[in-house]
Formats: C-alpha cells, structure tokens, sequence
C-alpha cells in the first residue's frame, strides 16, 4: 500500500495482538516499516513513527536512531525528529562531545521558530558544557591536589597562568565553582 496508516495501523497491531517473544515483534514490526519506507520514500512522517515506535515501544535506541536518521535526510522533516535523534545519538554515546557540537550547531542552524531554536539551544548548551567539564576539572583537581584545597574562583587559575581568562558558558556567562566537589557549575541561562 502507499499510505501511511496501512503501516502505522499494522504495526501497532503487531505490538500488541502478535503472538511471539518481544524480539519476534520488533522484528516483523522493523520489516513492515521496512516495507513501508521503501514503498513511500518521500514520507519522513513514517520513519519518524518507525524511530519513535523502536524508541518508546521497544526501548531500542539504536534501531530509532536509524529510523531517525531516515527521516532527517527529507528536507520537509519536522524539527522535532532532528532533536529527537540529537538527543537519542547522546544518549548512546556513540559519537564524541565535538561531533554532537556539531550536530547541534547544524540543528540550530534550521530551527525554524523560536520554540525549536529555544529547545535547540538548550542542547546546544549542554553538550558545550559537558566539553567544559572534561577540559577545566583536571584544572581544578590539579589545583586542589597541590594546594590542598579547591580554587575559590576562576581568577585564581588565571593569576597562577593556567587559563588566559575566566571560563564562559555558551550563553557567555562566567562559570562557577563547586567547592565542596571541585568541579564547574554550569547555571544554565539561555534567552529566547
């Protein structure tokens, strides 16, 4: 068939009605949405169910994330799926903290209302703090480790010519100190 909801009906009732081991559904369910990509290949509306289907009813992040990346390749594609997969690739780590800036910078680069651009942002945020952490810590933790205690600000880092000048977040605000764990406090302040 060349519609979406042959694909969508079948396959929510595979989830539920099959017989068979959980596996055996995802199976034939991935085949019928197989099926139904290669019959419709301009309908990113049937990968992006497919992604969220492996993703929520099968907790398989990986098969989402291809489904997912089906769905991106159309330029009609809903923002929402390009987060989605973002987010999704995150979480399974397999990329570094400089492909997911990347991936993000892009996201935010096609966010088309201030709605995406404002959810963009945040994960934009986030990963750049994340490459933060891993870059400033070591910073903090060899400056308590030879001075007994946790630097009390970032200037006295930058005094002892460890870093040129007062770390900023994404959004350009000065990051803090935790004194009790050594570690950066990233307050996320992202304007619309």
């Amino acid at each position: 068939p060349l519609y979406f909801d042959a694909y969508r009906m079948g396959a929510l009732i595979m989830q539920v009605e099959a017989p068979g081991r959980p596996e055996e559904k995802r199976r034939a369910v991935t085949r019928l949405y197989d099926k139904g990509i290669a019959a419709m290949p301009g309908s990113w509306q049937l990968a992006e169910t497919a992604a969220w289907d492996c993703y929520l009813g099968f907790r398989d992040t990986a098969l989402a994330v291809r489904y997912a990346e089906i769905a991106v390749r159309h330029p009609e594609a809903h923002h929402r799926i390009r987060r989605a997969l973002g987010v999704w690739r995150d979480r399974e780590g397999d990329w570094g903290v400089e492909d997911s800036i990347a991936y993000w910078r892009e996201a935010l680069a096609e966010a088309r209302t201030p709605g995406e651009e404002l959810l963009t942002r945040n994960h934009l945020y986030d990963v750049i703090a994340t490459r933060d952490r891993e870059l400033l810590e070591p910073l903090l933790h060899s400056f308590r480790a030879r001075l007994g205690s946790c630097p009390g600000s970032w200037e006295e880092l930058v005094l002892t010519g460890q870093l040129l000048a007062v770390p900023r977040d994404y959004a350009g605000n000065p990051y803090g100190i935790d004194p009790v764990t050594c570690s950066i406090v990233a307050d996320k302040k992202i304007r619309s």
